[in-house]
């Protein structure tokens, strides 16, 4: 069995993984800032403690181009799901030489998609150094940078968040109750976040919703919804939520900007009860290299990566796709059976259960035996994707 609070008694605060006691509540029904902001503190102080104790190998490095920047941090972000924590530190470090206010973006971003329930603390510091580039630089960047890469890939990995946001990004037949939704007030969507009648999905959508979508953007989700987070995070603080995680909800809201905060309120639901979380160690296949990258940095999140994609969609067979879907669905494909392989993972029966049904909705697969048929050509296609790579690598 494996604890998902163990990593944060590293800080010897009880109170950070118990729920969230009245005393910690301003008169505005959220988390007072002044404890947030002891929070960045405290967690800035164990991270340079850990940092200066730890003596990274040195890394023989490329000088980036401008070009090359996304196929990095692409790069980057893979190293990190596959547990590879020399190539983490190598690819923070480059990063670090063309953007490194980026790069410590998008180690805070990793940290909440393909982290999370794996490693709290890992999480929550990424998050506190993201919060301060004044400390950043008197530590040293570049070092500092590679320094999280390795944490977070010798993490432990749960891609929950990531998987909520999907099964309301993915559902197709979610578009006329998005419209109704919408246009409810927070009161409404804060009844149906937290109600246990309604599946999950619905209940991420709400979620998502009352976040405001015109900040917290989706590709289906209204641009529109202009409502402030502040009743969300509310709704945070009812459920008791422990003071960590809605630091990290907080913190990821604040200095992400990115959506995958929200999923922490439905992720605090689901593991609240549960004592059984199973660490799965997975057996991955070996990167190939292409050029100064690996072939799974060339995904759908870079420009090289599209366009080898394209080149084999006239490869792929009507029949695996609903029309209109065939593009996406083979991004999709590729990156389940690539750049979304994890090390190791977070398990429980109704996680594995979000997981598939996320994978059958990102790819528009009707059933688990339309999915792994279409996984099984997906598969014979790597060799034609690998060369098509090739010609469009940098």
């Amino acid at each position: 069995m494996f604890d998902i609070w163990q990593p944060v008694s590293e800080l010897r605060q009880l109170c950070l993984t118990r729920p969230l006691p009245e005393a910690f509540l301003g008169s505005d029904g959220l988390v007072k800032s002044s404890l947030l902001k002891s929070m960045d503190e405290l967690l800035w102080e164990h991270t340079l403690s850990s940092f200066s104790d730890c003596e990274a190998p040195p890394h023989e490095l490329i000088k980036l181009t401008p070009a090359q920047k996304w196929l990095n941090i692409s790069a980057l972000q893979k190293a990190i799901r596959r547990g590879e924590g020399g190539r983490a530190i190598q690819f923070a470090k480059q990063g670090c030489q063309l953007d490194a206010d980026h790069v410590f973006r998008r180690l805070a971003v990793c940290a909440l998609e393909d982290v999370g329930l794996g490693n709290l603390l890992a999480v929550a510091s990424c998050l506190a150094v993201l919060g301060d580039r004044r400390r950043r630089r008197e530590v040293g960047e570049a070092e500092f940078a590679g320094y999280l890469a390795q944490t977070l890939a010798a993490s432990p990995k749960s891609r929950l968040a990531c998987d909520l946001l999907s099964l309301v990004e993915y559902n197709l037949g979610f578009k006329p109750l998005i419209v109704e939704w919408a246009k409810e007030p927070d009161h409404e969507l804060a009844k149906r976040v937290s109600d246990e009648a309604l599946p999950i999905e619905k209940r991420m959508l709400a979620t998502w919703l009352l976040a405001g979508t015109h900040r917290f953007q989706s590709g289906v989700l209204p641009k529109s919804n202009y409502r402030p987070r502040a009743p969300l995070m509310e709704e945070m603080a009812k459920a008791r939520m422990p003071l960590i995680v809605y630091y990290i909800a907080d913190r990821g809201a604040a200095r992400t900007s990115d959506a995958l905060f929200c999923s922490y309120l439905q992720i605090w639901f689901l593991v609240k009860n549960e004592s059984e979380f199973r660490l799965v160690q997975n057996g991955l296949p070996s990167s190939t290299m292409i050029g100064n990258f690996p072939a799974e940095a060339y995904d759908m999140h870079t420009r090289e990566g599209r366009n080898a994609i394209r080149a084999c969609e006239i490869n792929f067979t009507d029949e695996f796709f609903r029309l209109g879907q065939r593009v996406g669905s083979l991004k999709n494909l590729v990156f389940r059976l690539e750049g979304g392989l994890l090390d190791s993972e977070i398990s429980t029966d109704w996680s594995a259960t979000i997981s598939l049904n996320t994978c059958l909705l990102e790819v528009g697969a009707k059933t688990v035996e339309n999915f792994n048929l279409m996984c099984r050509s997906t598969s014979s296609l790597f060799p034609l994707l690998n060369l098509n790579r090739q010609k469009f690598a940098k």
